[in-house]
């Protein structure tokens, strides 16, 4: 994850840190061809390690460290700090494109 992609563009961040690597193999992939299909209009991350940025994000969101579950989140600093979240754990390029085409409600990133 870039924090420069972050901060100037709307992202969604796709976590699974305690994935096995045939599950964060399947990530990246379905991350990837959500980029193919919304081109420039979000940035499509991973956070596939318990540390970095990733972490900090989580934390900033009001998410656990980490699960065993996957995860995701809109994050649209552009917008005021807007951000987005899913209780959605199973990650297809179906169930990622539903996501971006109806986030549910805005939630704001505290200023503290």
């Amino acid at each position: 994850i870039d924090s420069m992609d972050l901060n100037g563009q709307k992202s969604l961040v796709i976590f699974h840190e305690n994935g096995d690597d045939d599950e964060q193999g399947e990530v990246k992939k379905v991350a990837k061809d959500v980029a193919a299909k919304v081109g420039d209009d979000i940035n499509i991350c991973w956070s596939l390690d318990g540390g970095g940025l990733g972490a900090r994000i989580r934390e900033v969101v009001g998410m656990s460290n980490t699960s065993e579950e996957a995860a995701m989140v809109i994050l649209n600093i552009p917008d005021n700090g807007g951000y987005y979240k899913t209780e959605v754990t199973d990650i297809t390029v179906e169930t990622v494109m539903n996501f971006i085409e109806s986030p549910g409600e805005r939630l704001q990133l505290s200023r503290e």
